[in-house]
């Protein structure tokens, strides 16, 4: 036969090594293609980086990118005998194959073939007390379809990065006083009163059948305080900023708060319920950013807020609502797999594998050397 002809095996072998070769400068090159695009994509934001890397020419792309690598576990069969070369290989498939999957291709090949209809992404605004499961398209507000259950917005609120202003304090003789408004602050004052103590910082005050502290609404800043006299008698008030038309003024003292103006939103939390009555479920669970809810092929993102004045029989009401990112799950655990073999891999390859060798080899028995 040819192959035991000692000739056509010299000639076989140069070009199989050669086409590796080729092999390996092919995959560099796609490497280096898959670089540039990814730095392109960070700069031209985030619709135009979706429509770049959806493209029926980046579809090319990450097919043949696949096949590649597909290739490379059929021509370097070394790979199968180096766990940390394969793991890595492997990852590099997964990731692939899940972020086609997850892809606007991916999602209408899932439609076609398996029948599975699902909104790759999409927006959901939501107002407080309303329901909705209409996704849109950000920015041009393009219907992109109903989800199959409804998200109900139950509650909406925010946390401030709040920093305390000052506590100014006045008596009928001009003489003054001013503490940091910090909770637990005190300040000792002369008779008839003796002391007051700072017992918290509102950010917007409401004052109807009960006192609340509501900060998503407009910023009404006050100071909760306790002021206790020479006799023991205590009182607690709340003091105004001093711009306000009204200030406190307690017998023959006058108390001011200067708020600190630099009030900054710290984060936003959603109460959703979610009603899936195809299914008789309902549940709920309080979402803010980096924190969403999953479920049905689902996460559910806060990415945004706002407000509107509506008006009501008992005049105008500002209504909050929220702004949902609705992203598909397809293909997320298998990059996830894809990831977590990378990372197996490169330890191994780089670290684990010396291991074992290292105790083989300080377990191996010397040869006794005959005499």
């Amino acid at each position: 036969m040819a192959n035991d002809v000692p000739g056509v095996q010299a000639q076989a072998a140069p070009r199989w090594l050669k086409f590796r070769r080729i092999l390996l400068w092919v995959m560099l090159a796609f490497f280096l293609a898959l670089m540039t695009l990814s730095v392109r994509g960070a700069f031209v934001g985030s619709e135009r980086a979706g429509v770049l890397f959806n493209s029926a020419l980046l579809v090319i792309f990450w097919v043949l990118f696949l096949g590649l690598f597909v290739v490379g576990l059929v021509v370097f069969r070394g790979l199968v005998r180096k766990p940390g070369l394969l793991m890595i290989h492997l990852g590099c498939v997964c990731v692939l194959l899940g972020a086609m999957w997850s892809s606007e291709k991916g999602h209408f090949l899932q439609k076609k073939l398996l029948g599975i209809d699902k909104i790759p992404q999409g927006y959901l605004a939501i107002q407080e007390g309303t329901l909705n499961n209409h996704v849109e398209a950000e920015g041009t507000g393009e219907p992109l379809g109903d989800l199959p259950f409804y998200i109900y917005l139950d509650d909406f609120w925010m946390e401030y990065y709040w920093r305390p202003g000052t506590l100014h304090v006045r008596d009928g003789q001009g003489q003054s006083w001013e503490i940091p408004a910090e909770v637990g602050r005190t300040l000792e004052l002369p008779e008839p009163m003796r002391r007051l103590r700072v017992l918290r910082t509102l950010t917007n005050l409401k004052v109807t059948d009960r006192v609340t502290d509501r900060p998503w609404d407009n910023v009404n800043p006050a100071l909760d305080i306790e002021i206790e006299w020479a006799d023991g008698t205590r009182k607690r008030t709340y003091v105004l900023p001093t711009d306000m038309p009204h200030p406190t003024n307690i017998e023959d003292f006058e108390f001011g708060y200067v708020p600190n103006e630099n009030i900054m939103p710290k984060d936003y939390f959603s109460d959703l319920v979610v009603l899936d009555y195809r299914n008789n479920t309902q549940f709920s669970k309080v979402i803010e950013v980096n924190k969403p809810l999953h479920y049905k092929g689902y996460h559910f993102y806060q990415s945004s807020y706002g407000s509107e004045i509506r008006q009501t029989t008992h005049g105008s009401q500002r209504v909050w609502y929220t702004v949902l990112n609705v992203v598909s799950d397809s293909g997320l655990q298998m990059v996830f797999a894809g990831y977590i073999l990378l990372c197996a891999g490169v330890f191994w390859h780089c670290w684990l594998r010396h291991i074992p060798a290292y105790f083989v080899k300080r377990n191996a028995k010397p040869l006794i050397q005959a005499d």
